[in-house]
């Protein structure tokens, strides 16, 4: 747990201090509305909710739509492909770079599901998937297409099976 926290605040870039900086300091002017308006209960507990959930709910919407702008990329899959005689699947996709930075690297995960025909069940399924894999590419420049391909294994599925791609870029 600890790693994990120590993991996050070493990727965090200048954005990520000024954007937290700001909802506290929003926050902290939430909570001191709050002392200010104490005579009129309903006003300030309506002030400190507020202020909660500007602390947290702006940090967690605030962080994700920051860097899904910062970092704006396309990843499409090509082709995906079951082998017949190894216990395997293909998958080729492209990762192309839409921001205006470079990516120093990009952790493309992929996950194999079971597919159903109903859209609930298979949404449900995709929480647990069969099989999954991670690759790093790095130094994606601006604009710039890098073709991936990868190779899920072991995979011993023998039915239908879906491929969600995700990528995580800094």
């Amino acid at each position: 747990m600890l790693e994990s926290i120590r993991g996050f605040i070493d990727e965090l870039i200048i954005y990520d201090y000024i954007l937290f900086g700001s909802i506290l300091l929003v926050f902290v002017i939430f909570i001191i509305l709050s002392i200010v308006f104490r005579r009129s209960t309903i006003v300030s507990t309506l002030l400190l909710l507020v202020g909660f959930g500007v602390l947290f709910g702006g940090s967690f919407v605030g962080y994700k739509e920051l860097h899904s702008y910062l970092f704006k990329h396309t990843l499409t899959i090509n082709e995906s492909k079951k082998l017949t005689y190894t216990k395997a699947i293909v998958l080729k996709a492209t990762l192309k770079n839409e921001s205006k930075r470079v990516f120093n690297e990009c952790k493309i995960s992929a996950s194999v599901y079971r597919k159903k025909e109903y859209k609930l069940v298979e949404e449900i399924l995709k929480l647990k998937p069969i099989a999954k894999m991670s690759i790093v590419e790095s130094n994606i420049d601006i604009d710039s297409t890098r073709d991936i391909k990868m190779l899920i294994e072991p995979f011993d599925h023998d039915g239908d099976f879906g491929v969600t791609l995700s990528a995580k870029c800094r």
